[in-house]
């Protein structure tokens, strides 16, 4: 092999790394996947002009929560969804969810060479003991433990996201 034909193959090869490094840096839209213990949990991807910042405009997260205490051998197995609104600086991002029944902390790392985010989260929730009573009148705090996830880019968003400040609770998968 040439020397001149060696270093045109070596610039040439060197630009299509770059040129495939570069096709993978983070894109709006729908990342999926699940948690250490097989739960699903989604969001949504939007770049935000105003920033600057890709930000998590959308997340459905589903749980099953052990219960202990006064609800030990229940468990909670629902989702929620909610519009976080949280900013991806430095493709890191917290996403939280507090609300009177429920509390939800993700620490997400977007990985530029794979287009996925990696990280873990914990939920809690504070749900009424069944008592066989029309109206029970106690409650039993139940968590999903502090697990791995991995979410994987899918495409483009497919629905618009919740307004910010709103919720949906999700009932249990059938």
């Amino acid at each position: 092999m040439s020397k001149k034909f060696g270093l045109a193959l070596a610039l040439g090869l060197s630009g299509s790394f770059i040129a495939t490094g570069a096709a993978m840096a983070q894109v709006a839209g729908q990342y999926d996947g699940t948690s250490a213990d097989g739960q699903s949990v989604s969001i949504t991807v939007a770049f935000d002009s105003g920033t600057g910042f890709y930000q998590i405009i959308g997340a459905t997260v589903w749980y099953n929560a052990m219960c202990t205490g006064a609800g030990t051998g229940f468990f909670v197995n629902e989702g929620l969804g909610w519009a976080p609104g949280t900013e991806i600086s430095g493709g890191t991002a917290q996403m939280t969810y507090t609300g009177n029944e429920q509390n939800i902390l993700a620490n997400l790392k977007f990985r530029s060479f794979t287009n996925t985010f990696t990280g873990n989260i914990d939920t809690r929730v504070a749900a009424l003991i069944p008592n066989g009573a029309a109206r029970p009148n106690r409650v039993m705090k139940c968590e999903s433990d502090f697990q791995q996830l991995n979410l994987h880019y899918t495409g483009p968003a497919m629905a618009g996201p919740l307004p910010k400040g709103a919720s949906i609770r999700l009932e249990a998968k059938h």
